[in-house]
């Protein structure tokens, strides 16, 4: 079969993915512990965006507007915290944010295994904002959130409205 595709094929492949039909092949190398359908869903999805094809679309990119945030000036920021592998205390955190509004990125160090990220707000220029929407806090980072974030950001900011989405 490799020998037909190798063929058929112009060049070579950048990835070559094969369904066994039983696990006693010489060419089997991993046993998906549970191999159900959504185990299956998430690696095809995987794959797919390793190989840079689009996996969703976001569903306002069809509609006019975005209902929440096309009524007020609004910035809609990205950020994570990602740490250096377990036991490697000394290894700084990578500290990483993204924003829409000015299509600009920053990426900074920090000290190891902090998971807030340090000075998030800072006010850059006298404009108001109406609203800051904060995504992708875990239940056990909550209480840090509200202390720590949201006291920067009624610190720098004439608020109106703040939006706290807590994943259970």
């Amino acid at each position: 079969m490799l020998q037909l595709l190798q063929y058929e094929l112009p060049g070579v492949p950048e990835f070559l993915f094969c369904l066994l039909p039983e696990r006693n092949s010489e060419l089997y190398v991993y046993s998906a512990p549970k191999v159900n359908d959504q185990y299956l869903i998430n690696v095809l999805l995987k794959i797919n965006a390793k190989l840079g094809g689009l996996n969703s679309i976001l569903g306002a990119e069809h509609a006019p507007s975005i209902p929440v945030v096309s009524k007020a000036p609004t910035i809609i920021i990205g950020m994570d915290v990602s740490h250096g592998s377990p036991g490697q205390t000394d290894i700084p955190s990578i500290a990483a944010l993204y924003g829409v509004a000015s299509n600009r990125a920053c990426v900074r160090t920090q000290s190891p295994r902090v998971e807030m990220i340090d000075n998030l707000f800072k006010k850059v220029s006298d404009g108001v904002d109406e609203g800051i929407i904060r995504n992708g806090v875990i239940e056990s980072q909550f209480n840090q959130v509200l202390n720590i974030e949201l006291h920067q950001i009624i610190e720098e900011f004439n608020i109106q409205f703040i939006i706290v989405n807590a994943t259970l």
